[in-house]
Protein backbone atom coordinates (compact mmCIF):
# COMPACT_ATOMS: atom_id res chain seq x y z
CA UNK A 1 0.00 0.00 0.00
CA UNK A 2 1.44 3.28 -0.96
CA UNK A 3 -1.18 5.71 0.23
CA UNK A 4 -3.99 5.72 2.82
CA UNK A 5 -6.06 8.13 1.06
CA UNK A 6 -5.98 10.35 -1.88
CA UNK A 7 -8.13 13.82 -1.83
CA UNK A 8 -8.45 15.83 -4.92
CA UNK A 9 -10.03 19.56 -4.68
CA UNK A 10 -10.63 22.59 -6.98
CA UNK A 11 -11.72 26.01 -6.00
CA UNK A 12 -14.01 27.64 -8.34
CA UNK A 13 -16.14 30.96 -7.85
CA UNK A 14 -20.31 30.58 -8.02
CA UNK A 15 -20.18 32.58 -11.22
CA UNK A 16 -18.47 30.26 -13.39
CA UNK A 17 -19.62 26.45 -14.53
CA UNK A 18 -19.08 24.16 -11.70
CA UNK A 19 -20.32 20.91 -14.40
CA UNK A 20 -16.94 22.30 -16.32
CA UNK A 21 -14.75 21.74 -12.71
CA UNK A 22 -16.62 18.62 -11.83
CA UNK A 23 -16.11 17.06 -15.45
CA UNK A 24 -12.34 17.65 -15.47
CA UNK A 25 -12.15 16.11 -11.86
CA UNK A 26 -13.38 13.11 -12.99
CA UNK A 27 -11.34 13.18 -15.55
CA UNK A 28 -8.63 12.40 -12.88
CA UNK A 29 -10.17 9.48 -12.02
CA UNK A 30 -9.97 6.14 -14.02
CA UNK A 31 -12.90 4.31 -12.97
CA UNK A 32 -16.61 4.87 -12.75
CA UNK A 33 -17.04 7.01 -9.19
CA UNK A 34 -20.76 6.26 -9.40
CA UNK A 35 -20.42 2.83 -10.21
CA UNK A 36 -18.09 2.62 -7.03
CA UNK A 37 -20.01 4.78 -5.34
CA UNK A 38 -17.69 7.65 -4.59
CA UNK A 39 -18.76 10.76 -4.38
CA UNK A 40 -18.16 14.38 -5.04
CA UNK A 41 -18.48 16.58 -1.86
CA UNK A 42 -19.36 20.15 -3.04
CA UNK A 43 -19.64 23.06 -0.56
CA UNK A 44 -19.87 26.84 -0.62
CA UNK A 45 -17.40 28.87 1.96
CA UNK A 46 -16.55 32.27 2.53
CA UNK A 47 -13.42 33.08 1.68
CA UNK A 48 -11.17 36.23 1.11
CA UNK A 49 -13.13 39.83 1.30
CA UNK A 50 -16.39 37.19 2.26
CA UNK A 51 -16.93 36.29 -1.34
CA UNK A 52 -18.14 33.17 -1.75
CA UNK A 53 -15.73 29.93 -2.99
CA UNK A 54 -17.52 26.75 -4.21
CA UNK A 55 -15.29 23.54 -3.56
CA UNK A 56 -15.33 20.32 -5.28
CA UNK A 57 -13.66 17.46 -3.00
CA UNK A 58 -13.42 13.75 -4.24
CA UNK A 59 -11.51 11.54 -1.26
CA UNK A 60 -10.71 7.98 -2.24
CA UNK A 61 -10.15 5.63 0.53
CA UNK A 62 -9.77 2.20 -0.69
CA UNK A 63 -6.60 0.82 -1.82
CA UNK A 64 -7.73 -0.29 -5.32
CA UNK A 65 -9.00 2.81 -6.12
CA UNK A 66 -6.22 4.81 -4.86
CA UNK A 67 -3.68 2.26 -6.57
CA UNK A 68 -5.72 2.97 -9.65
CA UNK A 69 -5.47 6.63 -9.77
CA UNK A 70 -2.13 6.97 -9.03
CA UNK A 71 -0.67 4.42 -11.78
CA UNK A 72 -3.31 6.90 -14.27
CA UNK A 73 -1.39 10.17 -12.87
CA UNK A 74 1.83 9.77 -12.67
CA UNK A 75 0.98 9.03 -16.87
CA UNK A 76 -0.45 12.56 -16.91
CA UNK A 77 2.98 13.46 -15.78
CA UNK A 78 6.10 14.58 -17.90
CA UNK A 79 9.60 12.86 -16.95
CA UNK A 80 10.79 16.62 -16.20
CA UNK A 81 7.93 17.12 -13.59
CA UNK A 82 8.51 13.87 -12.42
CA UNK A 83 11.82 14.78 -11.57
CA UNK A 84 11.37 17.82 -9.92
CA UNK A 85 8.23 16.37 -7.97
CA UNK A 86 10.64 13.88 -6.34
CA UNK A 87 13.51 16.72 -5.79
CA UNK A 88 10.94 18.73 -3.64
CA UNK A 89 9.46 15.72 -1.87
CA UNK A 90 11.24 16.93 0.96
CA UNK A 91 9.13 20.22 1.22
CA UNK A 92 5.78 18.66 -0.35
CA UNK A 93 5.31 16.02 2.81
CA UNK A 94 4.29 17.38 6.16
CA UNK A 95 4.91 16.33 9.40
CA UNK A 96 1.71 13.97 8.98
CA UNK A 97 3.52 12.47 6.38
CA UNK A 98 0.66 14.14 3.49
CA UNK A 99 2.39 15.28 0.46
CA UNK A 100 0.74 18.06 -1.40
CA UNK A 101 1.07 18.74 -5.09
CA UNK A 102 -0.66 21.71 -6.70
CA UNK A 103 -1.72 21.69 -10.43
CA UNK A 104 -2.69 24.25 -13.04
CA UNK A 105 -6.45 24.71 -12.94
CA UNK A 106 -6.43 26.53 -16.75
CA UNK A 107 -3.99 24.55 -18.21
CA UNK A 108 -5.82 21.72 -16.78
CA UNK A 109 -9.21 22.87 -18.10
CA UNK A 110 -8.27 23.99 -21.36
CA UNK A 111 -6.06 21.47 -22.36
CA UNK A 112 -5.44 18.46 -20.05
CA UNK A 113 -2.00 18.99 -19.30
CA UNK A 114 -1.00 18.60 -15.39
CA UNK A 115 1.85 21.45 -14.66
CA UNK A 116 3.28 22.17 -10.73
CA UNK A 117 2.09 25.10 -9.44
CA UNK A 118 2.84 27.46 -6.26
CA UNK A 119 0.01 29.63 -6.59
CA UNK A 120 -3.69 29.25 -5.31
CA UNK A 121 -5.43 28.92 -8.50
CA UNK A 122 -4.69 25.54 -8.79
CA UNK A 123 -6.28 21.88 -8.10
CA UNK A 124 -4.79 20.30 -4.98
CA UNK A 125 -3.93 17.05 -4.57
CA UNK A 126 -2.79 15.69 -1.26
CA UNK A 127 -1.46 11.76 -0.73
CA UNK A 128 -1.73 10.50 2.37
CA UNK A 129 1.77 8.49 2.37
CA UNK A 130 1.31 5.14 3.73
CA UNK A 131 4.40 4.42 5.72
CA UNK A 132 5.27 1.70 7.42
CA UNK A 133 6.83 2.57 10.30
CA UNK A 134 5.52 6.15 10.42
CA UNK A 135 8.60 7.82 9.43
CA UNK A 136 9.48 10.90 7.17
CA UNK A 137 12.31 8.73 5.20
CA UNK A 138 9.81 5.44 4.65
CA UNK A 139 7.54 8.24 3.43
CA UNK A 140 9.73 9.73 1.05
CA UNK A 141 10.95 6.59 0.15
CA UNK A 142 7.40 5.69 -0.89
CA UNK A 143 7.26 9.15 -2.76
CA UNK A 144 10.06 8.05 -4.59
CA UNK A 145 8.72 5.08 -5.77
CA UNK A 146 5.18 6.80 -7.10
CA UNK A 147 7.00 8.85 -9.18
Amino acid sequence: MLAHTITLEVFTTPEKDIEEFRSKLLKLIPFDIEEEEIEIEQKTVLGFNEEKVRILRIVLLKKGHIRKFLKSFTTLLSEDTKNMIRNQAERRLDQELNFYIRFKKGLFLNEGRVELTDQGDCFFLKIKVAAFPKKRETALEIIDKIF
